[in-house]
């Protein structure tokens, strides 16, 4: 059997997971004002902890990696022509499309998961450089990783992509966080704030 037969069968395994009880969950998670709390909490977070430079600093990244991850995303989806399984004819009628609608007609790869996955790392990494290591901090770096994989995987159970859509994303993402991380820490170390 080829990859494209295996890819289709983890595709209608998550894909089933979506139940009258719980498609709403997986709607909202997918929804991008369900990550306002969390964000909200980084953003008080770098409020307390950096200088009225530094802030400025991270927010410009912050909206330097969205950026990033998100244009990549739509470059190698108008490139790679991927089909979102949603469009996709052969697999018409066999799928739950959750949404009203399926989005763009291209899905590879997933910008949902390029950009939480990049938000997460990027965190996850000044977190731990600029904030102690205690329970609390360690659990609020956990709690980035599962919310970016919950959204990740939201994708997938919606419908809207194929689990490779959003694994390839969630893989560039890492990096872009990653990078932009590096980045900042250049940048903080050029001058004093």
């Amino acid at each position: 059997m080829d990859f494209w037969h295996w890819e289709k069968q983890l595709l209608w395994a998550i894909n089933g997971w979506g139940s009258p009880e719980w498609n709403g969950f997986w709607v909202g998670v997918s929804y991008t004002p369900w990550s306002f709390p969390i964000y909200t909490a980084l953003l008080v977070w770098i409020g307390y902890r950096f200088t009225l430079v530094k802030r400025a600093q991270v927010l410009g990244m912050v909206g330097f990696l969205i950026l990033l991850s998100d244009q990549t995303s739509q470059f190698f989806k108008q490139g790679v022509g991927r089909l979102r399984p949603c469009h996709e004819p052969e697999l018409e009628g066999t799928l739950q499309l959750l949404k009203d609608n399926c989005g763009g007609s291209f899905g590879f790869f997933s910008a949902h998961a390029s950009n939480n996955f990049g938000l997460f790392f990027f965190f996850y990494l000044l977190i731990g450089q600029y904030a102690p290591n205690t329970f609390w901090v360690n659990t609020a770096r956990i709690g980035l990783l599962f919310w970016a994989a919950l959204v990740s995987l939201s994708r997938v159970v919606i419908g809207v992509h194929y689990p490779t859509d959003v694994l390839f994303g969630m893989l560039v993402g890492l990096f872009y966080g990653w990078l932009v991380y590096q980045l900042t820490l250049k940048w903080f170390t050029k001058g004093k704030a």
